[in-house]
C-alpha cells in the first residue's frame, strides 16, 4: 500500500489491526507514526490506551503481550513501535519448528488494537528483510516498503512539499537546495521549515538568495551553474567551477558526476525527442521544470547525439574511477580531467 492511501484510510478512519512500516527513506515512516499517535484516539483516551515502544528497550514479547490486551473504556488501543530495527530478531524468517512471533501474531490479531510499527533501515545498509517474513504477516497487515528518492526526483518532491505548505520556491531555490541537502527527506522538510521561519511576514516566495544565505552555498560554483555554462559552451567558467568543486568540494564530486550523468542523459533525450517545438510536452518527456528547459534545448544544440553518448561513457568511465575502480589518482584530478574531455568533444 501506498503512503497516500494509508493516509487516506486513517483519514476515513479505516484502521487495520496490524501496520508493518519500513524501509530507507525514514520520512515516510515517520509520518504515518506520528499521524496515528496524534489522530487516533483523543487525548483524554490516549494515557490510559495508547503505548509507544522503543526497539532498544523493549522486548518483542512484551510488545505482543500488550498487543493481546482489551482497551480500557475504548473501542482501540494503539502500540506504536518506534526504531524497532533494533529489537532482536523481529524480522527473523518463519520455520515449521520457529515460528516468528510478530507473523504468528498478525495471523490473528486483536480487532481493537492498533499495532504500529517502524522499522528503518540505514542508508548505506545491505539488510533485506526476509520476503518470507513479509508474506507471513499476511493479509491483516499493511505492509509499506518507503524507499529513497532518486537524486532526479529530488527537485519536483521539493516543489511539491514547499506547495503542499502554501508557499512557493523558485526554481534557482529548488536547484540549490536540492544540490546541498542530498536525498534526505527529512533534511530537506527541516531546511525548508527553516526557510519559512525565517521568512518576513506576509512573504510567501522562497527565493534563491534565501536559500543562499541558509546553506552558505554560492549559486557561482554549483553543480546546477557548471550544466547551465556546459549548455552555452562558456569554457572558461566550466573549467572555474569544475576546479572550485574539485578543490572546495570534494565530498560532492562523485555527486556532482551523477548529476551531470542526469543531465546528459536528458539533453540526449532532448536531441532525439518529437515534441521540440512544445515546450510543455517536451519538460514532461524529459523529467525537467519548463523553467529549466531553456537550458537542455541549448545543450542539444551544442551537444549532438554521438556527442552525448560520448559524455555518458566518460561519466560512467569516471564515476567507477572516482570509487577506486581502476584507478588510485586523486577525485579531484579525475574530476578536473573528466571535464577537460567533456569540454572538447
Amino acid at each position: 500500500m501506498k503512503y497516500e492511501d494509508i493516509i487516506k484510510e486513517l483519514q476515513n478512519k479505516i484502521y487495520k489491526p496490524v501496520y508493518f512500516l519500513y524501509g530507507k527513506e525514514p520520512y515516510y515512516i515517520d509520518l504515518v507514526l506520528d499521524y496515528i499517535s496524534d489522530n487516533i484516539l483523543p487525548p483524554e483516551e490516549q494515557a490510559f490506551n495508547q503505548f509507544i515502544f522503543y526497539g532498544k528497550d523493549s522486548q518483542l514479547a512484551n510488545i505482543i503481550g500488550q498487543a493481546k490486551k482489551f482497551p480500557m473504556m475504548s473501542n482501540h488501543q494503539v502500540i506504536i513501535v518506534r526504531e524497532a530495527q533494533d529489537i532482536k530478531g523481529l524480522t527473523t524468517a518463519p520455520t515449521k519448528d520457529k515460528p516468528n512471533m510478530l507473523a504468528a501474531y498478525a495471523a490473528n490479531p486483536l480487532p481493537s488494537t492498533i499495532l504500529v510499527i517502524g522499522y528503518k533501515i540505514p542508508a548505506d545498509s545491505q539488510t533485506k528483510i526476509p520476503a518470507t517474513f513479509i508474506k507471513a504477516l499476511g493479509s491483516k497487515t499493511v505492509t509499506f516498503e518507503s524507499t529513497p528518492l532518486y537524486e532526479d526526483k529530488i527537485p519536483g518532491w521539493i516543489s511539491q512539499h514547499v506547495k503542499s505548505l502554501q508557499y512557493q520556491i523558485e526554481p534557482d531555490g529548488i536547484a540549490l537546495l536540492a544540490e546541498h541537502v542530498g536525498n534526505s527527506l527529512n533534511v530537506i522538510a527541516s531546511e525548508v521549515e527553516k526557510l519559512i521561519i525565517s521568512m518576513p511576514a506576509g512573504s510567501k516566495n522562497i527565493t534563491a538568495a534565501m536559500v543562499e544565505k541558509l546553506t552558505g552555498k554560492s549559486r557561482e560554483y554549483s553543480i546546477f551553474e557548471l550544466q547551465n555554462a556546459l549548455s552555452t559552451g562558456n569554457s572558461s567558467s566550466i573549467v572555474k567551477i569544475a576546479h572550485n568543486i574539485s578543490i572546495h568540494q570534494k565530498d560532492k564530486i562523485i555527486y556532482s558526476i551523477s548529476q551531470l550523468f542526469v543531465f546528459f542523459t536528458k539533453v540526449l533525450k532532448c536531441s532525439i525527442s518529437k515534441n521540440k517545438g512544445n515546450n510543455q510536452e517536451l519538460a514532461m518527456e524529459i523529467g525537467v521544470n519548463p523553467y529549466f528547459l531553456k537550458n537542455y534545448l541549448s545543450a542539444s544544440s551544442r551537444f549532438n547525439q554521438t556527442k552525448c553518448v560520448t559524455a555518458i561513457s566518460l561519466l560512467r568511465e569516471y564515476d567507477l574511477k572516482c570509487k577506486g575502480l581502476g584507478s588510485n589518482d586523486d577525485n579531484s584530478e579525475l574530476f578536473r580531467e573528466l571535464i577537460m574531455k567533456i569540454i572538447y568533444l
